[in-house]
C-alpha cells in the first residue's frame, strides 16, 4: 500500500524543478517516482499524519517491480490522447467512441483526456454523460486556444506516449497500431498523420485540397520544414520529448501543429508521416484562414529573422535555411 503527502508537482510543473516526489511502501522502505505514477495505481491522496483504512486490500508493489512500470515519470507503455474540444458537442461523442474503439484494438492501458476549451454548447454535459474509467474531462472557463488546450491536457498526462487529436471526426488514423509501433521500436520520435501520404484516403472538396496545397507550401517555404503535411490533426509523440518542445511553442490557436513540427524538426526529432482516413466536408471560414495566415508568418518571423526559437532553446549553430532553394 502506498500512501503520499498533498504537495506534489505534476509532470508539468516539474519542468524546471529537480523535485522527485517519493513514496512511501507500508512496510517502511521509500519508494521514488512521479506523480504519473501515483495516478496509474489510483492512490488516494492522505495527509501525512492520516491513519490509512483501506476498503479494498492492495497487494505491496516492490521497488523494484514499481521501477519497471515507469519510463521517465510516465507509465511505460501507457498510451495518452489529448482531445481538444470547442463547441463540439454535436460530434464530440461520436469522436470519443471513435478514438476508444480504435484505442481497444491495441491495449487496454489507455486515458482519452478531452479538454472543453470554454465551450458555449452542451460539448462538456455529454463528455461528462460518458461512463468511462479512461476518459477524463478538464475545461477552460474561456475559449483559449488549440495550443493552450493542448498544454492544459499535457498537465494530466500520466502515458509514455501522448497524442493529440483533433475532436471533428475528420481523421482518424488508418491502424493506430502503426503510430505507437513507430515510437516503441525506435522508428521515430514522433509520428503524424499525413494526408499526403500515398496509402491515405482522403474525401475533400476541391477547394479544401487546394487550400491544404497552398498552406504547405507557404509553411514549408517559411520555415523550411520538410514535411509533406503540417495540419493533419492526429500525433503521436514520446511524452517525455514534450518538455522539450512545449515551453518552446508560442502559438495559442490556428497554426499549433506547423509550430509543434517546426520546433520538433529543428530539435533534429525523427518525424514518421503516416497513412490516414480524413474526410473534410465543412468549409474554412475566411477569418480562420487569415489567422492561420498571421500565424505561420509570426512563426518566420521568429525563427528567421528574431532568432527566437534557437535562443530559447539556447542552441549557437548555425540554423540558416534559404527561402528558395536554386
Amino acid at each position: 500500500m502506498l500512501f503520499r503527502p498533498r504537495s506534489l508537482l505534476n509532470p508539468m510543473d516539474q519542468m524546471n524543478s529537480s523535485l522527485i516526489p517519493r513514496y512511501q511502501l507500508i512496510e517502511g522502505s521509500m519508494l521514488a517516482a512521479s506523480r504519473a505514477y501515483g495516478r496509474s495505481l489510483s492512490l488516494e491522496t492522505y495527509a501525512e499524519d492520516a491513519i490509512i483504512e483501506p476498503l479494498v486490500p492492495i497487494p505491496a508493489v516492490s521497488p523494484l517491480h514499481a521501477a519497471s512500470l515507469v519510463a521517465e515519470g510516465f507509465v511505460r507503455g501507457r498510451l495518452s490522447v489529448i482531445m481538444p474540444a470547442y463547441n463540439e458537442g454535436h460530434l464530440i461523442r461520436t469522436s470519443i467512441f471513435r478514438i476508444r474503439n480504435q484505442l481497444r484494438q491495441i491495449t487496454d492501458d489507455y486515458e482519452i483526456i478531452v479538454v472543453n476549451d470554454g465551450s458555449e454548447d452542451s460539448t462538456a454535459e455529454i463528455v461528462s454523460s460518458i461512463s468511462d474509467g479512461h476518459l477524463v474531462l478538464v475545461s477552460h472557463e474561456t475559449n483559449m486556444g488549440k495550443g493552450s488546450a493542448f498544454r492544459t491536457g499535457f498537465k494530466h498526462v500520466t502515458g509514455e506516449y501522448t497524442m493529440l487529436t483533433d475532436s471533428d471526426s475528420e481523421i482518424w488514423a488508418r491502424d493506430l497500431r502503426e503510430f505507437v509501433d513507430a515510437l516503441r521500436y525506435g522508428a521515430a520520435d514522433i509520428a503524424i498523420a499525413s494526408k499526403r501520404h500515398q496509402l491515405s484516403w482522403v474525401q475533400a472538396p476541391a477547394d479544401r485540397r487546394f487550400l491544404s496545397l497552398a498552406f504547405n507550401i507557404l509553411a514549408r517555404v517559411v520555415t523550411g520544414i520538410r514535411v509533406d503535411d503540417t495540419q493533419a490533426g492526429l500525433k503521436i509523440v514520446r511524452s517525455t520529448l514534450l518538455y522539450r518542445i512545449l515551453p518552446t511553442l508560442s502559438i495559442k490557436r490556428y497554426a499549433l501543429d506547423l509550430e509543434f513540427l517546426a520546433v520538433a524538426s529543428f530539435l533534429g526529432l525523427e518525424i514518421k508521416q503516416l497513412p490516414v482516413r480524413v474526410r473534410l466536408d465543412a468549409a474554412v471560414r475566411p477569418t480562420r484562414m487569415l489567422r492561420t495566415f498571421v500565424d505561420v508568418i509570426g512563426i518566420g518571423y521568429r525563427f528567421r529573422i528574431r532568432r527566437w526559437y534557437q535562443k530559447t532553446l539556447g542552441y549557437t549553430g548555425d540554423t540558416y535555411r534559404p527561402l528558395i532553394r536554386l
